[in-house]
């Protein structure tokens, strides 16, 4: 198989030089995206995130280690943990994840080159509860995470207390995919129906020939500090927990750039003006909620003597901190990531985000410029 893989896809590859295993890897996917044949043939030799109710599957680290990893599933135990439970493992509800390399003592791998296994996203939905309450939807959640060895739990929590890696990735791209399948069913031009490639990472319509695929959602989240860049403007957002801060973010909105989307926001929700241009901060993340967006960070620079004027429609409060005061928070909360034990007043800074987000990186990415 590998071989006919090779030979489809990377007939350009010269004889003086062979592809990098990263390059193989993109080029495999983007295989695999678009031919439905070849991703149909890979569903029953991959391994698969599987959500339930949009909860993926989790396992707690290992040696008592805070947070969670994603519990990956090989194809026949899962189909067969599915059929006692009265469920179907099907291509349908599956999405294409990533690729990774096959268990060396597979039949398929090779010993020249690195032979590949998708990974997939399977979204399942519990069927309705009997009763007025969901017991039946909790039992089939306890009962089905048992024989798989983990627990589903809320994907906003799953990423929020993953390491910024790899498996965070998958959370958000798996609850994008799913999230696009489920509700983009009809073309926005003709209204006739789309037809979805196997992969999940496009739709085409069936009468206009319009090809559709998953959107994104730009979003600016921006650092402000002050011009001796020994302060930072931190906001509290009322549906987090008490005592957390972070930076200011919006949606970019059409016709503007993710620079004045930044400075637009900083204006909007803590009345301030910068005093310069945003900078970019080299960090972005795919950012699943509410709807599949990506979090471009920057820094801003702003008059410390201009105190917010909070707009209580967003925020809750907005405050200047000193870098004393920023790195007791980032430090109370890498010793308790899962932020349990917030100070009772809710406008004090007891921690910043978790560390799955990127305002935790840009916060301790600023903590480090000094």
């Amino acid at each position: 198989m590998l071989s006919l893989i090779r030979q489809s896809i990377f007939s350009t590859q010269t004889t003086t030089r062979r592809a990098s295993s990263y390059v193989n890897k993109m080029r495999t996917l983007e295989w695999w995206k678009n031919d439905d044949s070849a991703m149909k043939a890979e569903f029953t030799r991959g391994q698969f995130v599987l959500f339930l109710d949009k909860q993926p599957l989790v396992r707690s680290k290992e040696r008592n280690a805070p947070g969670f990893n994603l519990q990956l599933l090989q194809h026949d135990v899962l189909k067969q943990a599915l059929s006692d439970h009265g469920l179907t493992l099907k291509n349908s509800d599956a999405a294409l994840l990533d690729a990774t390399v096959a268990d060396a003592t597979s039949a398929s791998a090779s010993s020249e080159e690195e032979d590949l296994t998708a990974i997939f996203a399977v979204g399942l939905k519990s069927p309705p509860s009997s009763g007025p309450n969901s017991a039946g939807i909790a039992s089939l959640s306890d009962s089905l995470s048992a024989a798989l060895g983990g627990r589903f739990i809320d994907a906003r929590l799953a990423m929020l207390s993953m390491e910024w890696n790899e498996e965070a990735k998958m959370v958000a791209k798996g609850q994008a995919l799913l999230r696009w399948n489920r509700l983009y069913r009809k073309c926005p031009k003709c209204g006739s129906g789309l037809e979805m490639k196997a992969s999940k990472t496009r739709a085409d319509c069936s009468t206009c020939s319009r090809q559709f695929y998953p959107t994104l959602s730009p979003v600016a989240i921006c650092l402000v500090r002050d011009e001796s860049d020994e302060h930072c403007l931190l906001v509290r957002q009322p549906q987090t927990r008490k005592g957390v801060y972070t930076a200011i973010a919006g949606f970019c909105e059409p016709g503007e750039s993710l620079e004045d989307a930044a400075r637009r926001e900083i204006a909007e929700e803590v009345g301030i003006e910068l005093l310069s241009n945003v900078s970019y901060a080299n960090l972005s993340q795919a950012w699943p909620f509410p709807n599949s967006s990506l979090m471009c960070s920057f820094i801003g620079v702003a008059d410390r003597k201009i105190q917010p004027e909070v707009d209580h429609s967003e925020l809750e409060a907005a405050k200047w901190f000193t870098r004393e005061e920023v790195a007791a928070a980032f430090q109370a909360t890498i010793k308790d990531p899962f932020l349990s034990s917030p100070a009772d007043d809710p406008h004090h800074l007891s921690y910043i985000p978790p560390q799955g987000t990127i305002a935790h990186h840009m916060i301790k990415q600023w903590l480090q410029t000094k």
